[in-house]
């Protein structure tokens, strides 16, 4: 007599869309990413050995290769650069700037934001790449 078992099935999980979901998570924080900070300007900093991470509560003044001036992103005119630092220096007790500048650019450039600066008593921080090597 020829008794017949059950069998039994394994338990299964479907995974076949797992892949798909896996790319639109992937795909979404990459975009996220990209997005996380939008107060950036292309500039090609200066390089130096060392960089020291500045706080992400300071202003941050963009001035790039064409002399077009940026706080937090906000366009201004060069002629304005003091009345702008001013409101900065105005707005916080102990005030600070982020200056990232293009590599490009004299240093009387340099000089000018940093005799503004100076006048408000406002910290000032330049911004650098990490020299590679």
């Amino acid at each position: 007599m020829k008794i017949e078992r059950k069998r039994r099935h394994g338990a299964e999980v479907p995974t076949h869309s797992l892949n798909d979901i896996m790319f639109f998570l992937l795909l979404f924080f990459l975009i996220i990413s990209a997005l996380g900070n939008p107060d950036t300007r292309p500039v090609e900093n200066p390089e130096s050995l060392s960089t020291v991470q500045t706080s992400e509560k300071m202003t941050n003044l963009t001035v790039t290769d064409n002399k077009e001036y940026y706080i937090d992103n906000r366009p201004i005119k060069e002629e304005d650069l003091d009345v702008e630092i001013k409101k900065v220096a105005e707005a916080k007790e102990d005030a600070s700037l982020s200056l990232s500048m293009d590599r490009k650019l004299k240093v009387s450039d340099i000089v000018t934001v940093i005799n503004i600066a100076k006048k408000y008593k406002v910290k000032l921080f330049l911004k650098t790449s990490k020299k590679m090597g």
